[in-house]
């Protein structure tokens, strides 16, 4: 039988978890009031709707199913507001569950994007609320995890998918100003990293903490160009801070490459942080 991989592509949006987090520690209700506080929700929409949604709308490979995973205590101005923003399209879905452990909610909310019934292997995809991708990059994920799954030795074993080259963007403070740099990575990257496993193995990308995926699972790294744009803003959940050498693209390149793969200037984007 040939095999046929099913991409799905599961954010977070500020979902109110037990775990999974390194400010989940907080006091269920200091962090719900956190996670909720109406200009940090502005700030978070407004880099979904100007850097993460567009991204994957132009997607040059549109087949794929994607979840956004919020709680059922998230505000319901701020529920329709993110209807409205995915409802013209049909393979985009909201999930509302209630705040349970972290790991449980990722299960069920993979399990809540439809499979097609002659689907054989599930590349989970991840990408973080403030992140971005190239336009290509589900195209490149389902060829590398078809090619993979036909020419592997091993059917039945989960492999990680990264693209660890890309884009850090740091936003302007006191001291610096706006900057963003190429990077190629040591370790997994979250954003865009995809888990491919057989139909019948419930693992996902969310298993384990992206920067050891490599320690527990077979891993093919894809170095080929910039896809993806991390952003740090001062109030990201865990560090950004590349961990592997700097690239040497041109500012014209840099330029050219944001443009035809992110549809983002570099004014867009200091736009977006000086707002």
């Amino acid at each position: 039988m040939q095999s046929k991989v099913q991409i799905k592509a599961l954010i977070r949006f500020s979902y109110l978890s037990e775990g999974g987090f390194a400010i989940s520690n907080m006091a269920h209700g200091d962090l719900e009031k956190y996670l909720y506080d109406p200009e940090r929700l502005e700030k978070r929409f407004l880099l979904f709707e100007k850097l993460t949604l567009p991204s994957l709308i132009r997607q040059t490979d549109s087949n794929f199913k994607l979840g956004i995973l919020i709680a059922s205590s998230f505000p319901p101005k701020s529920l329709l507001r993110l209807k409205e923003l995915v409802a013209e399209y049909e393979n985009f879905k909201v999930i509302q569950l209630p705040t349970m452990i972290h790991i449980r909610a990722i299960y069920q909310a993979y399990d809540l994007l439809e499979t097609a019934p002659d689907t054989t292997h599930i590349a989970s995809f991840r990408l973080d609320d403030d992140d971005a991708v190239h336009k290509d990059i589900i195209a490149c994920t389902r060829d590398h995890a078809e090619t993979i799954v036909r020419v592997g030795k091993n059917k039945t074993n989960p492999f990680i998918i990264s693209f660890n080259r890309g884009f850090y963007f740091r936003t302007k403070t006191e001291k610096t100003d706006f900057s963003l740099g190429e990077f190629y990575e040591k370790t997994p990257v979250a954003a865009g990293m995809t888990l491919v496993s057989p139909i019948g193995n419930r693992c996902n990308v969310f298993r384990r903490n992206h920067r050891k995926a490599n320690q527990f699972f077979n891993c093919y790294s894809d170095m080929t160009r910039p896809m993806f744009i991390r952003t740090f803003h001062g109030e990201n959940d865990s560090g950004v801070i590349p961990t592997g050498r700097e690239g040497d693209l041109s500012p014209e390149e840099v330029k050219k490459i944001l443009l035809d793969g992110f549809g983002q200037r570099m004014e867009n984007l200091e736009t977006i942080f000086g707002a």
